[in-house]
């Protein structure tokens, strides 16, 4: 009787618990749905336990194209810049990511992350979570907000580690009316003698960096690191009690 009660509280504790995966894109259903359980491998659509990694499948118009809502722990963006590197587009959708997403994280990558349409990923849906973006040699990472979309995070990295140098180009695209970057704590822009590192806003977008922060931006605005409409407008920069923002001069 014991032996039998034993074994029916250790299946029942099996069933009721969640066990954390990995899971890489692979696009076999072929339509680039994020929510096509035969896009991803072992054939399962990745929840807020697992990690993801985005690699060389995604490049060529095969990344994944999210419509609804998902979740992931983490993402990581590995694709190869010679093949075309990664894309992931959230369009109209919202994505959550509970620990963090580092795009182009190891040499010679490139991956690309579009919001569009009013969507939102959400980096502080697990609490405090960072945007890491091309972060070693010869990498290439970019981010771009489009048509009132939302991008929010506890930190922004934009820098290759360990004195990275080459041609490492980190760039975040702020565009179009009710677009916005939010950030919570860290804002960290650098970038290698030889790379190209920037937030830019234009069309109305904005960038939100929670306190008091008029000298810090003003101070990346001053190294080019965030600028307007390509460098080729002005930063406005103001202060609503909260947060900082920037903005391009109507």
């Amino acid at each position: 009787m014991c032996k039998k009660l034993l074994v029916v509280v250790l299946v029942l504790g099996l069933a009721g618990s969640t066990f954390a995966a990995t899971y890489g894109w692979d696009n076999d259903a072929g339509n680039r749905l994020w929510t096509d359980p035969l896009n991803w491998d072992g054939n399962v659509v990745p929840t807020a336990a697992d990690t993801i990694y985005i690699t060389d499948s995604t490049a060529g118009g095969n990344g994944p194209i999210l419509y609804g809502t998902a979740s992931a722990k983490e993402i990581y963006g590995f694709g190869n810049a010679v093949s075309g590197g990664g894309e992931m587009l959230v369009d109209g959708g919202t994505l959550n990511i509970i620990s963090g997403l580092k795009l182009s994280w190891n040499n010679d990558q490139k991956n690309t992350l579009t919001i569009q349409n009013g969507g939102l990923v959400d980096l502080l849906a697990g609490g405090i979570s960072d945007l890491n973006l091309a972060m070693d040699h010869y990498n290439y990472g970019y981010i771009n907000i489009l048509s009132g979309s939302t991008f929010r995070t506890d930190s922004v990295v934009m820098a290759p580690w360990g004195g990275a140098t080459g041609d490492t180009v980190s760039e975040i695209n702020i565009s179009g009316a009710g677009s916005l970057l939010e950030v919570n704590a860290m804002l960290f822009i650098n970038g290698s003698a030889s790379g190209h590192t920037t937030v830019d806003v234009s069309d109305g977008g904005v960038l939100a960096w929670k306190g008091s922060r008029t000298n810090e931006i003003n101070a990346y605005v001053a190294a080019g690191k965030i600028t307007a409409d390509s460098g080729a407008g002005t930063v406005v920069v103001w202060e609503d009690g909260t947060f900082t923002y920037a903005v391009p001069e109507p």
